[in-house]
């Protein structure tokens, strides 16, 4: 399951990246295998989708599907896995600030992307 969390954040990560969106059959696409792995539904992932809708109407900082991608991901990491995944995604949207700064929007997928990597691949190599 985390083999496919990885592919699909680094899928959504290059459309992201090459876009600044993707599109809903990206979203729908990555989220099949929900019917063999069955996330567990929280009220961070309620409070995540809500935040997801507020975001395409109004302008919070964050898009809606990164929102949507991180309600994804809370119905199979904790929430500590999740804020982890957000501080180190934060620290790469600020290094990406940093070298693309002539750019109005920063893709955010991408360094979501790295954070989850990053926590899976050091939470394997210490279990």
């Amino acid at each position: 399951m985390w083999k496919w969390l990885s592919i699909t954040a680094l899928f959504l990560a290059v459309e992201d990246f090459r876009t600044c969106t993707f599109k809903t059959w990206h979203l729908l696409l990555c989220l099949l295998p929900m019917i063999i792995w069955p996330p567990r539904f929280s009220y961070l992932m309620f409070c995540l989708i809500a935040l997801g809708i507020l975001a395409k109407d109004q302008n919070i900082g964050m898009g809606s599907g990164d929102f949507y991608l991180l309600a994804w991901w809370s119905g199979y990491c904790s929430t500590f896995e999740l804020l982890k995944i957000v501080m180190i995604a934060s620290f790469c949207g600020i290094f990406l600030g940093i070298i693309f700064f002539k750019r109005k929007t920063i893709p955010f997928v991408p360094c979501l992307a790295v954070g989850l990597i990053f926590i899976r691949f050091f939470k394997n190599l210490f279990n």
